[in-house]
């Protein structure tokens, strides 16, 4: 073969593949789809990076991120509609206390946090507050200052009001089958400190009001417990 047509003959080689190089892509573009492509064949790294957005990944099939783990149970989660169903914040719960009765109501729980238990109950006309412990040796100390005016009396120690101004107790041995009455009077505002041998803690802050507040007896504040 002549030096020439062995020219003619590469130079037609050189157009084929200029041409396949150039229509390519093109004709790939055309041809190849979702079909074509076996299942499960294209890994990761084949990808460019951050070309996938949310339009081509289903997110029902993707798992909680890690560092997002809590939020379904975070204090203000979807599932957290009220205080006493909400999660804690470092450790301590907290939750609403709102008693709003009639004459006659029985003792009602209205806290229970840390091993406390704390009822209510409207009798004759006045609130009478129970407390109760689930762990044997805890600490117990309740007071309330009246707001009614006058001078303030607080009592012996053993929960009595002196003179319908104030009361203040204690029980530095509160036991699970003892019961103490920490009843607070008309127009009083106070606090009950508890404390376990286990490091459980809580702290209830109120205020009370007969026959003129929301109900015949009326009991609200904030409880806390870690």
């Amino acid at each position: 073969m002549s030096g020439k047509w062995i020219q003619r003959l590469t130079l037609g080689v050189a157009c084929v593949a200029l041409f396949a190089a150039a229509g390519g892509p093109s004709y790939a573009a055309s041809k190849i789809n979702g079909k074509n492509i076996k299942k499960k064949s294209i890994p990761g790294s084949a990808l460019k990076a951050n070309t996938l957005t949310g339009a081509q990944i289903k997110e029902s099939t993707l798992g909680i991120v890690p560092k997002a783990a809590s939020a379904d149970s975070a204090t203000n989660a979807t599932n957290a509609t009220n205080a006493s169903t909400a999660g804690s914040v470092n450790g301590v719960s907290t939750k609403k206390i709102a008693f709003f009765a009639a004459n006659g109501t029985g003792a009602t729980t209205i806290y229970s946090g840390g091993g406390i238990t704390l009822t209510a109950a409207c009798t004759a006309g006045d609130i009478v507050l129970t407390a109760t412990t689930s762990k044997d040796n805890a600490v117990l100390h309740w007071g309330a200052l009246g707001t009614a005016g006058g001078t303030t009396n607080f009592a012996d120690g053993n929960g009595t009001a002196g003179n319908g101004t104030g009361v203040v107790g204690e029980d530095d041995d509160f036991d699970i089958a003892v019961p103490r009455n920490v009843t607070f009077d008309d127009s009083h505002i106070g606090q009950l400190n508890y404390s376990a041998p286990d490091g459980a803690i809580a702290s209830i802050q109120l205020m009370s009001e007969e026959a003129g507040g929301i109900s015949t007896c009326d009991v609200s504040g904030v409880g806390q417990s870690a």
